[in-house]
């Protein structure tokens, strides 16, 4: 009797599912043995990704979205429909606008005629007036109104450096205590997985001595 045993690999959601396969001259066996679920990624310890892990990872992600038919519940929330009131409104402006025609009757000729009586030009000298004084407060208005806004907008690009540079510090400091921590854990990391992979070994090993007493029994 020939026993034939193999371990397969299955990427799942949460990690990757570790099943014995053995294989006898009439029957196959299949073994789970346990559900791994990684850790997040550590810069400084894990290797970087390969890119046929890469692919291994796009593939699955396709093949995950293939069977969503629907869009996530909370895509609604976040941008809801359009009421149909307003919809309504927005087609009807639309076709109003096909049919609106736009007519030019040029410049009219009555603001620049020749004034008729003394009030006429009386109200014209006073607007002139008006308007002319009008322009020299705007041009010294504005010229103050752009001296505000200038040290105004200083001011925050002042406050948003300082802001940028403590967060900088922050993230390194941050950066620097994880790197630390991960070079500290690293040969502990190395002796684990060690462990891990002798644990799986003599699980695998215990399943196919299982099996082979098992089907040794069942043939006697």
């Amino acid at each position: 009797m020939a026993v034939y045993h193999n371990i397969l690999y299955t990427p799942t959601p949460c990690g990757i599912s570790f099943s014995v396969y053995i294989w006898t001259n009439n029957q196959t066996i299949v073994m789970p043995i346990l559900q791994y679920e990684p850790l997040d990624y550590l810069s400084n310890v894990d290797n970087e990704a390969t890119d046929e892990e890469l692919k291994l990872v796009k593939d699955l992600i396709s093949q995950e979205l293939k069977s969503a038919k629907k869009l996530h519940p909370k895509v609604d929330q976040k941008f809801p429909p359009i009421p149909s009131i307003i919809q309504s409104s927005l087609e009807e402006i639309d076709s109003l606008q096909d049919k609106i025609t736009f007519t030019f009757n040029g410049i009219s000729e009555s603001r620049y005629q020749e004034a008729k009586t003394d009030d006429q030009l009386d109200t014209l000298v006073s607007y002139t007036e008006m308007h002319h004084r009008s322009l020299e407060l705007l041009q010294e208005n504005t010229r103050n109104l752009y001296l505000i806004n200038n040290s105004q907008l200083e001011s925050i690009q002042e406050g948003l450096n300082q802001t940028i540079a403590r967060k900088r510090k922050l993230v390194d400091r941050i950066n620097n205590s994880r790197k630390r921590q991960q070079v500290d854990f690293r040969p502990l990391n190395k002796h684990l997985n060690n462990s891990w992979k002798e644990s799986i070994k003599s699980s695998v090993d215990y399943g196919v001595e299982c099996a082979r007493i098992e089907l040794a029994s069942l043939d006697s």
